[in-house]
């Protein structure tokens, strides 16, 4: 029974989102930047084993990130109200646009920290202004159902991101015969994830949501 009745509020909200454009178009983008996100912090260990760090070095750059991500996360939080919180995911994506970047011309490990030290900037705050966001322009007395649907694509984060990474890394290392620069290649290449999670989100028209819902 309550395999059933989740079925049939899945297909409840899925129907609700249909009318709420505002809502689905969010969530399109939100899966694409938030898969790029997911996908840099859990590539970034496997990245730095084929530059030849070693495992030391590497976890310590992990611990690093959850570090600076405690408290750049309340900072992060402060910025994207004065700003706003559209302006906060855009900082986010362009934030992790540049840490892509930056970590193609990774050549030591202390480049690697500093990489680290960006993605801890960067990594809470644009997960705590997507969801403060997704609050805005969703029906408050179907938040619950709404939060589920949110919380089962940040589930399925992280599957675009490792296939395009490897097939653009697979591919080159058969053309370019250089397994290094073929990875830096296959990590560039997440940016496209974040180049079109920030062109769907530009299609967010908050206020219009936020009417949308309250109608709902």
């Amino acid at each position: 029974d309550s395999v059933i009745n989740g079925l049939v509020q899945f297909r409840n909200t899925f129907n609700d989102l249909r009318k709420l454009k505002v809502v689905a178009t969010f969530l399109l983008a939100y899966w694409l930047y938030i898969d790029g996100v997911d996908t840099v912090v859990r590539m970034a260990a496997n990245f730095a084993f084929t530059l030849g760090f070693d495992q030391a070095s590497i976890m310590g750059a992990l611990v690093l990130i959850q570090l600076v991500a405690f408290v750049a996360t309340m900072v992060y939080i402060k910025l994207a109200n004065f700003i706003g919180l559209k302006n906060g995911i855009y900082l986010g994506i362009i934030g992790y646009c540049i840490i892509l970047f930056a970590g193609y011309f990774v050549e030591s490990i202390t480049h690697f920290y500093i990489v680290a030290l960006l993605i801890g900037c960067f990594q809470g705050g644009i997960q705590s202004i997507s969801r403060s966001l997704y609050s805005r322009i969703i029906p408050e007395k179907k938040a619950a159902e709404f939060y589920g649907f949110y919380n089962m694509l940040g589930k399925f984060a992280a599957v675009f991101g490792p296939v395009l990474m490897g097939s653009v890394t697979l591919l080159l290392s058969n053309v370019v015969d250089d397994e290094i620069r073929a990875a830096r290649f296959g990590l560039l290449s997440i940016i496209i994830l974040f180049i079109l999670g920030g062109y769907v989100f530009s299609k967010v028209d908050i206020e219009e949501g936020e009417s949308m819902a309250k109608n709902l």
